[in-house]
């Protein structure tokens, strides 16, 4: 979790922000939320749990001037649908789980362009964050998905073959990370951790595959 929160260039993090505890604690993104507040010195706002309707989120925005705040993907097209204007008053907004809509980003990016909308993908073996790519109006007009962007600091990615052979440019391969966020393995499954957490042979980081995006990587 300090691996995700300190010393990151994929969002701002400091004492000005007012981060909306919106993820439940089993979920990872809670993690973000909890130590991107706490560990910068920043006010964390936990989500009454009252009402979960898109109103109340909403409400929730105005009421404590919330700066930042993470939507899976899901949640972030329904209130773009319903309630774009509440997004509006966000500094920073990430969003992710699930492939995110560009036809969405764009309705609110063109409505709100001072908006930071942050794309942030990672498999659950990587805390919460893996790549995360700023979407921009230029690229939700591209015609093709939004770009997962970039590993974040502390973080390795590699596009590799069924050998765990880095492919060359252009080429199709599984996509897998490793570094500081990578999990020590599945908690009373050793077996399955072996399969999946491996070492790379050209490079001293544990790799895993990652998992639930849909590109044009082949086993991904």
């Amino acid at each position: 979790m300090v691996r995700l929160v300190i010393g990151q260039n994929f969002m701002d993090l400091g004492p000005d922000e007012r981060i909306l505890q919106y993820a439940p604690v089993a979920f990872d993104a809670s993690t973000l939320e909890i130590w991107g507040a706490l560990l910068h010195g920043g006010e964390l706002v936990i989500m009454p749990n009252d009402d979960p309707s898109l109103r109340a989120l909403g409400r929730a925005i105005e009421d404590y001037k919330i700066s930042t705040m993470w939507l899976t993907a899901g949640l972030f097209n329904a209130m773009v649908d319903d309630r774009p204007e509440d997004l509006g008053k966000l500094r920073q907004l990430l969003t992710g789980g699930d492939v995110v809509s560009p036809a969405r980003a764009a309705k609110l990016l063109r409505a709100f362009p001072d908006l930071r909308l942050i794309n942030g993908y990672g498999p659950t073996e990587n805390t919460t964050f893996t790549c995360c790519n700023r979407i921009t109006i230029k690229e939700t007009e591209s015609g093709g998905a939004l770009s997962i962007g970039r590993p974040i600091s502390n973080t390795s990615v590699f596009i590799l073959d069924d050998q765990l052979n880095p492919v060359a440019p252009g080429e199709q391969g599984e996509l897998c990370t490793g570094g500081d966020g990578l999990a020590a393995g599945y908690w009373n499954q050793p077996e399955l951790a072996a399969e999946k957490f491996v070492m790379a042979p050209w490079s001293p980081d544990t790799l895993v595959p990652g998992a639930g995006f849909a590109a044009s990587w082949h086993g991904c």
